[in-house]
């Protein structure tokens, strides 16, 4: 195979070469290679008239497609975008409820609290969910709570338990109020029942 010769830059070149006729009695034949060429990646079409590059051409016609210029092999310039402001939700999809506050007494959560995390540092803290009756979370709602406390352990309620709505531990049939160790950590899921009220299954550590 001999050296690689330019068609051009122009889409004319191109189209004229793959539109020729092919010598009467014989098939025309065109393959797409590449390879590369002193470290640089090339794109070849192969005919009859030897290896042509085509990078320029095909490079130009993905540029022209999505309505951009060259880029240049190195950046010429760095942009200094200066101190942004913290944002929690770069590293945590739980955000905290209670309007953003921590809990500092007893908590009943409230609509606006789904999908957030309950979070207090008080000595006997007691979490409750809202009865069915009054707060009707979406079935798969989670709420979440959190005891950051290294002295005593917090409960987690819920109105109406036992007669119209139950908080159910996973991997026990018993519901009822929860305690959660100090430093623990547990997630309530609505589940998809509502005879007679709200069914929440709720897991975590620290949990019992």
């Amino acid at each position: 195979m001999g050296n690689p010769v330019s068609i051009g830059d122009s889409f004319a070149d191109f189209a004229t070469l793959l539109s020729d006729p092919p010598i009467p009695g014989t098939a025309k034949q065109i393959q797409l290679y590449a390879k590369l060429v002193g470290g640089v990646p090339k794109l070849y079409l192969q005919t009859s008239a030897g290896p042509l590059d085509i990078t320029t051409v095909i490079a130009g016609a993905l540029l022209a497609a999505n309505n951009l210029s060259d880029v240049p092999d190195k950046p010429t310039a760095l942009v200094n975008l200066g101190a942004q402001p913290f944002d929690s939700h770069l590293f945590s999809n739980i955000p905290v409820g209670n309007g953003g506050s921590v809990i500092g007494a007893n908590y009943t959560c409230v609509a606006a609290d789904a999908e957030h995390m309950m979070v207090s540092q008080v000595n006997g803290v007691v979490f409750t969910i809202p009865a069915d009756a009054a707060v009707p979370y979406p079935f798969g709602t989670a709420l979440s709570f959190c005891n950051f406390n290294v002295g005593t352990t917090m409960s987690i309620a819920i109105n109406g338990s036992g007669v119209t709505d139950f908080l159910f531990m996973g991997g026990n049939p018993t519901a009822g109020t929860r305690t959660l160790a100090q430093m623990g950590f547990a997630t309530a899921v609505r589940m998809p029942f509502t005879s007679p009220g709200g069914y929440w299954l709720i897991s975590g550590v620290g949990l019992t």
